[in-house]
């Protein structure tokens, strides 16, 4: 279906989506002053019509992460990305860490990269 024939706030949404890589039903309740009722009414026609795929609390393109432009995939979660990486970087020593290569994990091979 051609997008031109959508609501203005169904083709905002989608836009959005596009935009981000996900939308929230939340954060659409909240953008656009309705309830989450409205939302979920809204991203279930977007689905319907196969502009989107429905996730637990909001919607994706249904073409899927790996077919998402690269700057929509790195909008994906990246708080949770960066806290994650915040996280995890205190457990390393100063001086690298060890990585193992798979064709050499079966000879212990392994190689030293320095921290940023």
């Amino acid at each position: 279906m051609n997008p031109t024939f959508l609501t203005p706030r169904l083709a905002e949404i989608l836009e959005l989506a596009k935009e981000h890589g996900r939308v929230l039903v939340d954060d659409l309740a909240e953008h656009f002053g309705v309830t989450p009722q409205t939302i979920r009414r809204d991203l279930n026609e977007l689905c319907e019509r196969r502009f989107l795929t429905r996730i637990h609390g909001g919607a994706l393109l249904p073409s899927g992460i790996e077919n998402m432009e690269y700057e929509a995939r790195r909008k994906i979660a990246s708080e949770e990305k960066r806290a994650i990486g915040q996280g995890r970087g205190a457990h390393y020593p100063r001086q690298g860490i060890a990585l193992r290569e798979h064709r050499n994990h079966h000879r212990g091979g392994e190689r030293r990269i320095a921290r940023s």
